[in-house]
């Protein structure tokens, strides 16, 4: 396995597209299996578990996303204007 050093330089470039804002580590992959392997887990069957700190929410397709209703965008905006 390559160091950090070596490859979090390589992907520094793409943080923005992870909303966690950083790489997963080694550790994160052995939390999500340590879970899976521990009782607190007897309830999940079938399941895809992503632990990519949120990065294939922006490979949602914009189509899957309902429009505001309009009573929400007026919401919204007036408190954009507050702020």
């Amino acid at each position: 396995m390559l160091p950090f050093s070596v490859v979090g330089r390589s992907h520094l470039g793409n943080l923005g597209l992870v909303p966690l804002g950083r790489i997963g580590l080694p550790i994160d992959m052995g939390k999500v299996v340590a879970f899976l392997a521990s009782d607190e887990s007897a309830f999940v069957t079938g399941e895809v578990i992503y632990a990519d700190g949120g990065f294939l929410t922006q490979l949602r397709p914009l189509s899957l996303d309902s429009p505001w209703p309009e009573s929400i965008k007026k919401r919204l905006a007036s408190k954009e204007l507050q702020q």
